[in-house]
């Protein structure tokens, strides 16, 4: 087994504690946190980017190992690229709200497609 770098663990364990919204620092959040970064460390195959930021796109279990976190995000990129391409062929927003959507839309598949460079990337394949 190759050796895990403390720092590392360190650094992991914050971003995963931030990533929680934790209010004020809590010693048995953070105590979890540092469990997990452990973990995902051990474990070789496991995706690059936080479970939660990976969540937000589309449901992906801890345990899943990351060629199979490539795969579903490739299809909910592709989901998020059909429905962002609805508005080349639309007209301007006609109100703040439908604006907000537009650009959310948008925000959506440029985030799903860096995190996908991300993990291809870790993965060592051509992104």
């Amino acid at each position: 087994m190759a050796k895990i770098a403390k720092s590392e663990v360190m650094r992991r364990a914050w971003r995963v504690y931030r990533l929680s919204l934790a209010v004020r620092f809590d010693r048995a959040a953070f105590a979890d946190c540092l469990r997990q970064a452990w973990a995902d460390l051990r474990q070789p195959d496991a995706p690059v980017t936080p479970w939660e930021v990976l969540q937000r796109y589309t449901v992906i279990p801890r345990t899943l190992p990351r060629g199979e976190v490539i795969t579903r995000l490739e299809s909910a990129l592709r989901v998020a690229q059909g429905r962002a391409a609805q508005y080349a062929r639309a007209t301007a927003p006609r109100s703040w709200s439908a604006a907000k959507h537009r650009s959310a839309d948008l925000i959506r598949v440029a985030n799903i497609e860096a995190i996908v460079r991300a993990e291809k990337a870790a993965a060592g394949l051509a992104a």
